[in-house]
């Protein structure tokens, strides 16, 4: 029993790739490590495998070796395990501070997830002052707000999905002791990804690469709930929102067609006076690793 959870708590840690609840401000040192890499394209040995390089031994199939004639191998085709894409924040505060969550905001579909709450949807926790979670309200004792949101995947499916989350801020004190108040900024919404994942060889966690030729780029939009507006991939990343007073605005990620229930309210439950973060403190370090949150 004690392996089994140790297994999925690895998984789960992995996989989100750094989710935080701390926001800070623009230029202030919060890198965003790279993802592990699957493989090596270079090649740092001008002798192997080389035809050429004058050894008769090594990666030439005409030099006289019966051995080496032979065909290669078919090349193995991975099969991704699912993706992902991540929602990302920046807030201009009435003083003219920036602020930027990046951290959480992660939503996709894996091979291991279901539609309801799973070992790759993490709650939400720690107090800053901008951040971006999925507020789940039909998850029963589950409810709450969370950093990411995964479902089943399915290569060949082609359903129409929709991702509820919210931009919500705190007001909050930084490290002077000064009072952050986001409910007046203006904000703009990016999206990173999609991201194909692919499962590692020992079976603990993910490899990633981009997809920039993914047709989830055609088929994704932004629906801002709170203003019953629609937009396009290219639409929304040039949008300056605004907070308009308040704690919490309310968006959607639609793949595929957008419907009127789209731009429905979330049910009173769900509001930001009602779900706070599942552990609250002052503040939450960031990740010092890729693939591993801020422990709470």
């Amino acid at each position: 029993m004690k392996t089994k959870l140790l297994l999925s708590g690895l998984l789960a840690v992995f996989l989100l790739g750094g989710c935080q609840s701390g926001s800070t401000e623009k230029n202030s040192a919060n890198p965003t490590p790279p993802p592990s890499a699957s493989h090596n394209p270079g090649n740092n040995n001008p002798d192997k495998g080389n035809p050429d390089n004058g050894n008769p031994d090594e990666g030439n199939p005409d030099n006289g070796n019966p051995d080496n004639g032979n065909p290669a191998p078919a090349p193995v085709t991975l099969q991704a395990a699912g993706w992902y894409m991540r929602t990302t924040v920046e807030a201009t505060a009435p003083d003219g501070k920036v602020y930027v969550h990046k951290t959480a905001g992660v939503f996709g579909a894996l091979k291991d997830s279901e539609a309801g709450k799973d070992k790759h949807d993490i709650n939400a926790f720690g107090k800053a002052a901008l951040y971006v979670v999925f507020p789940q309200t039909d998850w029963g004792e589950n409810n709450g707000d969370y950093f990411s949101d995964y479902r089943a995947y399915n290569p060949n499916s082609t359903e129409r999905q929709v991702w509820t989350f919210q931009v919500k801020n705190n007001v909050v004190r930084d490290g002077q002791g000064n009072l952050i108040d986001l409910r007046d900024a203006t904000f703009r919404l990016a999206l990173k990804g999609p991201f194909k994942v692919y499962k590692k060889k020992d079976g603990l966690g993910y490899d990633e690469v981009k997809d920039p030729n993914s047709a989830l780029k055609n088929m994704i939009h932004l629906v801002d709930v709170d203003n019953d507006r629609e937009y396009g991939y290219g639409e929304f990343q040039n949008e300056h929102f605004s907070m308009e007073n308040r704690v919490a605005r309310t968006f959607r990620w639609v793949i595929g067609s957008v419907n009127s229930e789209d731009y429905e309210d979330l049910p009173t439950s769900a509001n930001v006076q009602d779900i706070a973060p599942a552990s609250v403190k002052e503040e939450v370090k960031p990740a010092g690793k890729f693939g591993l949150p801020p422990a709470p």
